[in-house]
Parts: C-alpha cells; sequence; structure tokens
C-alpha cells in the first residue's frame, strides 16, 4: 500500500510543480502542463472595473485553454463591476468572486458543471445570474450565493443535482425560488431567511422533494419535513417535521396553523418572524429546537403541549411582547438564553423535572415579578437571571442551596425576600452567593391545593394579613396558614 501511494505521489508531482503562475493582459494564470489554465489572484494587484476573461491564452509560445476560475481569484475585489466567463471555463472555484460587493450581473457559461462554496457569496449588489440555456451545471456549493441581497430572481438548471447548505441564504430580495425535477440533495438551510419570498415550487417528477398541494414549501419526500417556506406557505396535514431555518426571517408571516402530524421543529425554524402573534404547538412535538422561535418580537402568546421535553437554546430569546408561557412539567430541559429578553414576560413556571437552570436562561426578563424554583435544581448557570430587576421575591424549594454561578443574579435586588425552606435558612445564608441577599425566610413544607381542605381557606391569609378566596387559593401561592408559612400549590 506504501509504495502504491508513493507511486501516485510520485506521478502528481511534475504536474504540481510544473503549474506556472503568469500575468497575461492584466490577468493571472496558474498554467499547467496539460495546457489548461485557471484564473487567480495576485497580491500585487487587485482586479477592478470591466473584465473579459480570454478562452485562450498564448505564453512563450505555447497555447492554453481557461477552463477553471480559480479559488478566491477575484475576492474582495470591490472595485470589480463586470465580468465575461469564456465558455471553455468549466469550474468556478470556492469563493471565486466572494465579497465582490460591486457585480451586478454574471452569465455562467454552458460548460460550467460546478459552483464552489461561497463563489459569490456577499456580492451584495448582484441582481441578475443567468444560466446558458444548454447549461450542464450539475452542483450548487455550499453559500454560493450567500447573502446576494439584491438578487431578485434566480432559475436553476434542469441539469442541477445538489444544492448546498445556505446555498441562497440571506438573499432578502428573491421573491420566488423553482427546484428542478432533478434535484436529489439540498442541504440545510439552503434557501433561508429569504424574507420576501413568496413563491416556492418543486418540479413535478421530482423523487426526493415536493411541493404537494400548491402548499408553497418545500418538503423532503423520504422524511415528510418541510424544509423550505414563506409567508403563503400552507403546511399539509401530514408533515412530520418543521425543519432547520424553514421559516426563518419571513418577516410578512403572520400566523400559521402546524398540524398535529408535526413531531418536531428544528433549530431556527421560526427566528426572525417578527410578524407572528401567536402560535399553537402540536401535542405530537416532543422537542423545540435551538433559536426555534427567536427573534419572534411580535410573538405575545404560544402554548407548549405536555409532550415536549427539551427546549432548545434560545428558543424564544428576543419575544420581546411574549407576557406568560406556561411550561409543561414534561419539561426536563430548558437551553441556555431560553427566554432571554423576553422583556414582557411577567410570569413563568420552572417544571418540577427541571435540575439545572442554564446560562443567562431569564436573562434580561425584567417584567418577572417572581419566580419559583423546584425542588430538584441543584444549580443555576452564569447570567441565569441577570437584569431580571422587576423581581419582588424568590421562591427556592431546594432543601440543599443550589450552586449558583457568576452574575446569575446581577441587577436584582438583593434585599427582596428569598423563601426557601425553613429547615434550610442557616444553610443558605452561608452559601456562596445566596449568602449576597439579606432577606432570607424559612417557609413550611408545600401543600397540593389538590389535597387541601378547600374549606380550611378560613384559616389562610396572604402575605399581607388579607384572608383569601378560595379562588385565589386555587392559584397557589405562598400564605400565612395557623401561623406558619407555607407554599400551596
Amino acid at each position: 500500500m506504501k509504495k502504491h501511494l508513493l507511486f501516485v505521489f510520485a506521478t502528481l508531482l511534475p504536474l504540481l510543480a510544473s503549474a506556472e503562475k503568469v500575468e497575461i493582459e492584466g490577468i493571472w494564470y496558474d498554467l499547467a502542463s496539460n495546457k489548461t489554465a485557471e484564473v487567480t489572484g495576485s497580491d500585487d494587484a487587485e482586479y477592478s472595473g470591466s473584465i473579459t476573461i480570454p478562452a485562450t491564452v498564448t505564453y512563450d509560445g505555447v497555447e492554453y485553454n481557461v477552463t477553471s476560475i480559480g479559488s478566491s481569484a477575484f475576492e474582495d475585489c470591490g472595485g470589480l463591476t463586470s465580468i465575461t466567463i469564456p465558455e471553455s471555463v468549466t469550474e468556478i472555484r470556492n469563493n471565486a468572486f466572494n465579497n465582490c460587493r460591486g457585480l451586478a450581473s454574471i452569465t455562467i457559461p454552458e460548460g460550467v458543471t460546478e459552483i464552489g462554496s461561497g463563489a459569490f457569496e456577499f456580492c451584495r449588489g448582484l441582481t441578475s445570474v443567468t444560466f446558458a440555456e444548454n447549461s450542464k451545471l450539475t452542483s450548487i456549493g455550499e453559500k454560493a450565493f450567500f447573502d446576494c441581497r439584491s438578487l431578485t430572481s434566480i432559475t436553476i438548471p434542469e441539469s442541477v443535482k445538489s444544492i448546498g447548505y445556505q446555498a441562497l441564504a440571506f438573499c432578502s430580495s428573491l421573491t420566488s425560488i423553482a427546484i428542478p425535477e432533478g434535484v436529489t440533495e439540498i442541504g440545510n438551510a439552503a434557501v433561508s431567511f429569504c424574507s420576501n419570498l413568496t413563491s416556492i415550487v418543486v418540479a413535478e417528477g421530482n423523487t426526493a422533494y415536493n411541493s404537494r398541494n400548491n402548499c408553497n414549501a418545500i418538503i423532503e419526500t423520504n422524511s415528510n419535513i418541510l424544509i423550505v417556506g414563506c409567508a403563503s406557505t400552507i403546511i399539509p396535514e401530514d408533515v412530520t417535521g418543521i425543519g432547520e431555518c424553514a421559516f426563518g426571517a419571513c418577516s410578512n408571516l403572520t400566523s400559521i396553523t402546524i398540524p398535529e402530524s408535526v413531531m418536531s421543529i428544528g433549530d431556527n425554524a421560526f427566528e426572525g418572524c417578527s410578524s407572528l402573534t401567536s402560535i399553537t404547538i402540536p401535542e405530537g412535538v416532543t422537542s423545540i429546537g435551538n433559536s426555534a422561535f427567536s427573534g419572534c418580537s411580535g410573538l405575545t402568546a404560544i402554548t407548549i403541549p405536555e409532550g415536549v421535553t427539551s427546549i432548545g437554546e434560545s428558543a424564544f430569546d428576543g419575544c420581546s411582547s411574549l407576557t406568560a408561557i406556561t411550561i409543561p412539567e414534561s419539561v426536563n430541559k430548558i437551553g441556555d438564553f431560553a427566554f432571554g429578553e423576553c422583556s414582557s414576560l411577567a410570569s413563568i413556571n420552572i417544571p418540577e423535572g427541571v435540575t439545572s437552570i442554564g446560562y443567562a436562561v431569564f436573562a434580561y426578563c425584567n417584567s418577572l415579578t417572581n419566580i419559583t424554583i423546584p425542588e430538584g435544581v441543584t444549580s443555576i448557570g452564569e447570567y441565569a437571571f441577570t437584569e431580571c430587576s422587576g423581581l419582588t421575591s424568590i421562591t427556592c424549594h431546594a432543601v440543599t442551596p443550589p450552586t449558583v454561578e457568576n452574575a446569575a443574579f446581577d441587577g436584582v435586588d438583593k434585599s427582596i425576600p428569598v423563601n426557601v425552606p425553613a429547615s434550610s435558612v442557616e444553610s443558605y445564608k452561608a452559601a456562596a452567593y445566596w449568602k449576597n441577599f439579606t432577606n432570607i425566610i424559612g417557609i413550611e413544607a408545600s401543600i397540593d391545593n389538590t389535597e387541601f381542605n378547600i374549606q380550611n381557606s378560613e384559616l389562610i391569609y396572604d402575605l399581607t394579613g388579607r384572608r383569601v378566596t378560595n379562588a385565589e387559593l386555587l392559584k397557589g401561592g405562598i400564605y400565612i396558614v395557623n401561623g406558619h408559612k407555607v407554599v400551596i400549590k
């Protein structure tokens, strides 16, 4: 095997060594021994203006066919305004025109079979991409047209088989997309955060993807997961999942019905849907992905079903209009920053199964007035409740004081009541970070309001000394029972 590898390397070495970098009429090339030339960049000069690449070049009396645009050949050439690519070119390599912000249009010749990763990424002035009528293109690489924010339309050639990860992501002026019959692979988030997308069609006959029932979406046929949607999408009844970034930045989406068949909501699925005001998550969903509803600033209400067991990182961060949310008892994991910057959130419940409150989970929720930490919680992460300046009380049922990371309660008034088990008051007063609170109060064991004799409400008062009503008691809370503070839940 070693001899074989050495033979292959020895065979390639003359080819590698024979490549020569030269400048011919203002354009740099790598010349190969097989008489092909690749357009390349140079540290000595930056391309600008209008450039026409010839089909052939001659150097030292030898003619070379120009067959490729090399990796990063024109990268960061902000002064490049137009480029003419010859029919001889078959490949546009990675980052070839990355960040050419002055480039307004491009025509891809018939012979090009591959557009590399990031080839036109950040070409923010690019308004049109034209493919030759009989294009042989088979692959559009990862982030090939990422953040081409002025691009209004693109017709993907019938020859294309694969569209890479985020290939057309953040093309915010793109209004329509059509997926040809032959496409068999679409990478995650390939057409995502395209905020003005209104028309999505998959060609009939495509066996890998579909847009059945005129749903205005791309559905992966085998998994039945919706991977690309828009403001006008109607999710078919039998879809099983909402994919990563499926509705990302659909700022015109005001409402959406998620069918009962859906079992998963992927990362960033509805991120940045700023006009979405309410959403109901079906009973079959078990997990909510990272940043699933991040930045949904218009969202005022959301229902999370009992079957959900985990809420991803930043799942609801920046949902600044959300006033209340009920987390079901089935949830045992809440990701970092899950409710960060939910500035209107006035109340929140933390389920009994949660054992750790992570990094910045409720950071900057400055409308929260009280929090109750379950008995099973053993740790509270860094910045967990930082700048929750509206807090008037904290109740922690853990007998052993949870460990508290740096700045977990920064910006919280340290004189507010901190209600802890009566037997643990001294432990809290001595515990790291907890000892910063000056009003730690012992409470008796909790009473479940479904078992407590409701007629005994005549013996129960709130913390102001006012006798409570039966209706108030059913809500649960901290009350005075026979002269003792008791949590009724």
